[in-house]
């Protein structure tokens, strides 16, 4: 009898959890997708075998990028093509669709180059080069199943926009393509950036990571290719990698489990990470900030009740841009401010080439944060966390802190759909991202004559 009841007991807690986790979606769902306009979403349904789909945002991207993501997922291995699919958010600001701006103006040749490889349209897109020809076609033969989210044209694209938006907006629209294809909550969501390639087993990895463990995410080995057209190119790269937490050459794994638990830091990139559909409903989907929206998603799945893991079986190599578009920790403003610093160096400005302390700086944003979902948050605390985090020194009085904090305050706690961030942002920008600590990495990338 005591082994019956217990048996009911947790047959009913599991009942719960599923009605609870089942409105949960809804609720997430109706939150980001109502009032979406009909043409922006994907008209072709998922196929009821797809266990993989991978978003990419796409914003004022070239074709070369595009293809060379698309080229690299056309050559996964040992998998049937029906297990996954692609879907891109191409995104811009409806003030940029109305006047036609070069950022507008290149995502529709984004719309109309994905529409020409899936032979929606006959019209040949301008430029094409004979490497990008051959490109498309390898892509056509793999028979990839490749979706747009238009968030770009005039009826479709929102007052707001960055690299956040877009992913919550193309993560909502993936869960409900699994609840409407087979109700699979365990599908998963691979979430990547437009200059990305991958291994070959990157998909057959993702799909055995969730059916052979129980786990919310998961991440691979995440390589970074410098952009050619960068001078400098060596110590670029060599001071990046030390930003990221690599202190020397690639990585080697050997000796530990190719797939590994672990408790927090496994999904930091927004590059490089993957989620259940259930998982990304029960976080609210990916937080709709210009900068560090990866991170704060990543601590949210860690978070749940559940696991995440390391999968070292495959890569993410992502390619290094310059670029202030990704926001305040996106990888193209870190790579604009380490070439700055390497030029001067190599220039003979000064003598040492410093990077982001990024640890600090993580510590820094986690404070504030904490102080802010505890009611906390003041201009003084602003002040004493950026002497913690050894920021550098500022003339900026207390007064002008306590104006970011309460815009701060005031937005978090509107409904998400109400928020406005670009005032933070910009606030931010002028009174914090100007003192960030920085670290030294001179000796480590620079061969000192004899």
């Amino acid at each position: 009898m005591v082994d019956s009841a217990i048996e009911r007991a947790q047959n009913e807690n599991e009942n719960y959890d599923r009605l609870i986790g089942e409105k949960k979606i809804l609720e997430y769902l109706n939150t980001v997708l109502k009032g979406e306009k009909p043409e922006s979403f994907i008209a072709r349904p998922m196929s009821q075998d797809c266990k993989v789909a991978v978003m990419i945002p796409a914003y004022n991207e070239s074709a070369s990028n595009i293809l060379r993501s698309l080229s690299s997922l056309a050559e996964q291995e040992e998998v049937d093509p029906n297990l996954f699919e692609v879907d891109l958010v191409v995104n811009n600001r409806r003030i940029d669709a109305e006047q036609n701006t070069p950022a507008f103006l290149a995502n529709q040749e984004s719309i109309r180059l994905i529409k020409y490889i899936n032979g929606e349209s006959q019209e040949i897109p301008e430029g094409l080069t004979t490497e990008q020809a051959e490109q498309i076609e390898k892509i056509r033969k793999a028979e990839i199943k490749i979706n747009v989210i238009d968030k770009s044209s005039v009826n479709t694209s929102d007052e707001e926009n960055n690299v956040g938006v877009a992913r919550d907006r193309a993560g909502a629209e993936i869960l409900d393509r699994f609840m409407k294809s087979s109700g699979n909550t365990e599908g998963a969501l691979a979430i990547t950036d437009c200059d990305c390639t991958f291994s070959r087993n990157f998909i057959k990895s993702l799909i055995q990571s969730f059916e052979q463990h129980k786990i919310n995410g998961v991440s691979g080995n995440l390589e970074f290719e410098i952009d050619s057209s960068l001078p400098n190119q060596e110590l670029i790269k060599k001071a990046f990698d030390i930003y990221m937490g690599k202190n020397g050459p690639k990585q080697d794994y050997s000796g530990e489990p190719n797939f590994k638990i672990q408790k927090e830091g496994a999904l930091q990139a927004g590059a490089n990470m993957a989620v259940t559909a259930k998982a990304w409903a029960m976080v609210n989907g990916m937080p709709r900030i210009a900068g560090g929206e990866d991170i704060r998603f990543g601590k949210n799945i860690e978070d749940l009740r559940g696991q995440v893991a390391k999968n070292y079986d495959y890569t993410i190599t992502s390619l290094i841009r310059v670029s202030e578009r990704t926001g305040l920790q996106g990888n193209g403003r870190i790579v604009k401010k380490i070439k700055e610093s390497v030029d001067d160096f190599v220039a003979g400005k000064t003598d040492r080439i410093v990077v982001e302390d990024r640890e600090m700086v993580d510590k820094f944003f986690n404070g504030v944060l904490r102080a802010n979902e505890s009611k906390a948050l003041k201009g003084k605390l602003f002040l004493d966390l950026m002497k913690e985090c050894n920021f550098k020194q500022n003339n900026i009085p207390e007064a002008e802190y306590d104006e970011l904090a309460s815009e701060i305050n005031t937005e978090l706690e509107k409904p998400r759909s109400e928020q406005e961030l670009k005032k933070i942002e910009r606030l931010i920008l002028e009174k914090i991202y100007p003192y960030y600590p920085e670290r030294d990495v001179t000796d480590k990338i620079v061969k000192k004559e004899s």
